[in-house]
């Protein structure tokens, strides 16, 4: 069964479709934290872009999620963003991301974080970055209203794009400027504050 393949790990699937493509968001069960999967798909059902958010705190919940994406016969994740560096967010995706780094059957693209040059507060997830950080030029750091298009609709009309709307304390506003949210005596602000955030969008949803 399912669940057998995801070997005691939860997951949600809410699945979007029009006539050309889909996109599915696969939410999985790992206590406190987060994982969220999300997969673009063309007409043929073949895999436009992936998404991987956060893995859970521990390695157990790390080796669930990859047991998942071979249930799912998922081999490539396209994008896999830390949102910040709490260990409930981060503990799983040093599985995932180990495995792409020494193994064949599984490949990262590319790696976001909110990078170490704001508030790095070393402290936190230590391997976690050092892991990223051996993906190299492909370990960057995501930026208000940096953009991805999962999938490119030629009429325009259900598009499925990911936009970076908050990191490090800034947002991105309706204008397309940028303003801080930290106030400016804040030396230390706490690390769910400074947490990437990004809309995405499917059609006009």
């Amino acid at each position: 069964t399912l669940r057998s393949f995801m070997t005691g790990l939860l997951a949600m699937l809410l699945s979007l479709s029009s006539l050309a493509q889909s996109l599915e968001i696969h939410h999985f069960d790992v206590g406190q934290g987060d994982a969220t999967l999300l997969i673009a798909k063309d007409s043929t059902n073949a895999v436009s872009k992936s998404v991987l958010i956060d893995g859970g705190r521990y390695a157990k919940n790390g080796q669930a999620i990859l047991n998942y994406l071979k249930a799912i016969h998922l081999n490539k994740l396209d994008y896999v963003i830390a949102s910040h560096y709490d260990a409930d967010h981060t503990g799983g995706l040093i599985t995932v991301l180990r495995t792409a780094l020494d193994s064949a059957w599984l490949t990262v693209d590319k790696v976001y974080d909110r990078g170490l040059v704001i508030y790095p507060k070393p402290r936190k997830s230590p391997v976690y970055k050092e892991t990223a950080h051996e993906f190299g030029a492909n370990h960057l750091t995501a930026t208000p209203g940096w953009n991805v298009k999962l999938y490119d609709d030629a009429k325009d009309a259900f598009d499925i794009n990911m936009t970076c709307l908050a990191v490090n304390g800034s947002i991105l506003l309706a204008n397309g400027t940028q303003a801080s949210v930290v106030p400016d005596d804040m030396t230390d602000p706490d690390e769910n504050d400074l947490s990437t955030a990004f809309v995405f969008t499917y059609g006009k949803f």
